[in-house]
């Protein structure tokens, strides 16, 4: 942990300058590497997945968000996790205070002094029933894939 020094909170490699997340869900796993603090998010579009999404829009959409269906739901869900955890706060943050609104994406609101607008968000092309999102904190000029991953 970068506050307390614990054993929990996002993963980092001790005495290097690179960045690093990791997510995974059904058999996808996604890991982004930079030089500036990142996070990355993958979700599996499946209606049969064992989780309760029933309460979680309005947890989740932020004033003037709406999700009309569950693709809807889990973009701005991926867009969200990835800001959160490029941040190291992960769910800590309510994600009703980050917005990323738009196609391109771009964060437009979260509850931090930095400016929005600082913040790279990118939809990552995921396989066939995923969907998949990568945050900086920073510019970011590209995105490279490698060996069906994500690398920035």
């Amino acid at each position: 942990c970068a506050e307390c020094g614990g054993t929990h909170g996002k993963p980092r490699v001790i005495g290097a300058d690179i960045e690093f997340s990791v997510s995974h869900s059904g058999d996808s796993v996604v890991v982004a590497v930079a030089d500036a603090p990142c996070g990355v998010d993958v979700e599996l579009l499946d209606g049969d997945r064992d989780r309760d999404v029933a309460g979680l829009p309005g947890l989740v959409l932020g004033e003037g968000e709406q999700a009309a269906d569950e693709w809807q739901f889990l973009r701005a869900w991926t867009r969200k996790e990835a800001v959160t955890k490029a941040t190291s706060d992960g769910l800590r943050v309510p994600f009703s205070k980050v917005i990323v609104v738009g196609d391109p994406p771009r964060l437009t609101s979260w509850p931090y002094p930095e400016p929005p607008d600082s913040v790279t968000v990118k939809d990552l092309e995921a396989p066939a029933g995923y969907l998949a999102a990568l945050a900086v904190l920073g510019p970011v000029s590209d995105v490279v894939v490698h060996n069906d991953g994500w690398l920035v």
